[in-house]
C-alpha cells in the first residue's frame, strides 16, 4: 500500500506556446514548448562548435538537451525550448491547431522533462535522483478533454516509469527517474480546472467562506489560450455540460490577421517586404503601447489591433450568450478571464459583459489552471491519506 504523505504533486499545463509546471509548493518551471529530435553525431558536432566559438549556456532553459527512456524504452535524445530553436528552427515550430494535444509526441516530451527539472531543482546538488512514484497532472483543451479517447490517450501518455538524462551544459550528467502509476495520472479540462481552484486553499483544504458565499450558483470561466479559447461551467463544484465547450479561436489568429495587414502596410508605403512574429507582436502590444519599431520610426498598430481583437471578443462572447440562458442571468456568481490571450483581451471583454455579469480577470493569468490543479490535486492526497489511515 502506497504511503500518500511521502508522495509528491507534479503538475504540467502544456500550451500551445510554452510549458508552465508546477511542484505542490507552487514553484515554477516555464520554457518554450519546442521539442525536435536529434543524433548523438549531430549533438556532438554541435557541442564541438559552440566550444571552439565559446559559446557558453548558462541559463538552464538554453540547454535542454534530454535523452528520456520510457518503461527501459529509449524514446530518443531531444533538444527543448531554445537550443531547439538555435539549431532546427525550420522544424521546431510551435504546435498549430491542427495537431492535438493528446496525440502530439512533444506534449510528453515536453512533460517528462519539466517534471525531471522541477525534481532537480528541490535536489540541484544530486546528479541522480530517483524520486519514485508521484501524483501528476496535465490538462487538456475542453473539445480533447470530452472526446473519451483522447483523454484515455493522454492518461496512458503519463503512465509508467521514466528516466530522463541531460546531456549538455550545467546540467550534464544528471539524471532524474519517477514513476506514475495509471491511478496517480490526473487529466483536467483546461478552463473548468481553473474554477476548481477556487473551492480550495492552497493546502488543499475546502475554502468553506468561498463555498458558502457562491452556494448553488454558476461560475464560469472564459479560457483564452493561444490556439483556442474554452468555456467552462461550475455549479455546486460540478461541471455543467452545456457550459463546457470550445467557443472560439486564440490570441494566434487575430494576431496572424495583424501581421498580414502591417506587413502589407509596409510593402505597400515603404517599398520593403518584412516577416514579422507572432511573439513581436505580442511583446508590441503588451509592451511598447502597440508602437512597431520600424528603422527609426515606429509604426502605431492600434487601430488594426483593436479591430482584430475586437472581431475575435465578439465571436467569442457571442457563443457564451448562445451558451448561458436568459434565467441563468441573477445565478452566476462570476465570469473568471484567464489564460495568457486574456491578458491582450480583457478590456474589450469588460466593455461587453461587465454591466451584465460580475467580471474576475484573474490574477496570474498564465498560472491559474496550473496552480487549481495543484490544489485540486492536494484535496485528493489529503482523501487518499485519511482512506488509508481507515484502512490500517
Amino acid at each position: 500500500m502506497k504511503n500518500y504523505n511521502d508522495i509528491e504533486i507534479y503538475v504540467n499545463d502544456n500550451g500551445n506556446e510554452s510549458i508552465k509546471s508546477m511542484d505542490e509548493n507552487f514553484n515554477k518551471v516555464h520554457f518554450l514548448n519546442v521539442a525536435t529530435e536529434v543524433t548523438d553525431i549531430e549533438a556532438n558536432n554541435h557541442e564541438e562548435i559552440e566550444l571552439r566559438l565559446d559559446k557558453e549556456r548558462k541559463s538552464v532553459y538554453s540547454c535542454l538537451d534530454v535523452t528520456i527512456y520510457r518503461n527501459d524504452v529509449n524514446l530518443g535524445r531531444y533538444y527543448i525550448g531554445n537550443i531547439a530553436i538555435d539549431y532546427f528552427s525550420s522544424k521546431a515550430g510551435r504546435r498549430n491547431a491542427s495537431v492535438r494535444k493528446a496525440k502530439d509526441k512533444q506534449t510528453y516530451i515536453c512533460s517528462y522533462t519539466a517534471t525531471a527539472l522541477k525534481i532537480l531543482e528541490q535536489e540541484s546538488t544530486e546528479d541522480y535522483i530517483n524520486k519514485g512514484n508521484i501524483i501528476f497532472g496535465a490538462c487538456l483543451p475542453m473539445g480533447e478533454f470530452l472526446k473519451q479517447s483522447l483523454y484515455e490517450e493522454m492518461v496512458n501518455g503519463f503512465t509508467g516509469h521514466f528516466k530522463i538524462e541531460f546531456n549538455r551544459g550545467i546540467l550534464k550528467g544528471k539524471v532524474v527517474e519517477f514513476l506514475i502509476d495509471k491511478d496517480d495520472v490526473f487529466v483536467f479540462p483546461e478552463s473548468s480546472i481553473g474554477l476548481r481552484g477556487l473551492y480550495y486553499n492552497d493546502d488543499g483544504t475546502y475554502n468553506n467562506s468561498f463555498v458558502e458565499e457562491v452556494g448553488d450558483r454558476y461560475l464560469i470561466s472564459i479560457d483564452i489560450g493561444s490556439i483556442s479559447t474554452d468555456m467552462g461551467g461550475l455549479r455546486n463544484e460540478k461541471p455543467v455540460p452545456q457550459l463546457c465547450n470550445h467557443i472560439g479561436e486564440g490570441i494566434r489568429q487575430p494576431l496572424t490577421r495583424v501581421k498580414s495587414v502591417v506587413e502589407q502596410y509596409i510593402e505597400n508605403e515603404y517599398k520593403r517586404e518584412v516577416d514579422i512574429s507572432i511573439d513581436e507582436l505580442n511583446v508590441v502590444v503588451l509592451d511598447f503601447e502597440c508602437k512597431y519599431p520600424f528603422g527609426r520610426s515606429q509604426l502605431d498598430i492600434k487601430e488594426v489591433v483593436n479591430v482584430e481583437l475586437k472581431r475575435s471578443v465578439k465571436n467569442i462572447l457571442n457563443d457564451i450568450d448562445d451558451k448561458i440562458d436568459i434565467n441563468m442571468n441573477n445565478k452566476v456568481y462570476g465570469i473568471y478571464t484567464f489564460g495568457g490571450g486574456s491578458i491582450l483581451m480583457k478590456d474589450f471583454i469588460n466593455k461587453r459583459l461587465s454591466n451584465r455579469f460580475p467580471l474576475i480577470n484573474m490574477e496570474n493569468a498564465l498560472w491559474v489552471n496550473s496552480k487549481s490543479s495543484v490544489k485540486v490535486l492536494k484535496n485528493e492526497k489529503l482523501t487518499r491519506i485519511k482512506s488509508t489511515m481507515f484502512e490500517e
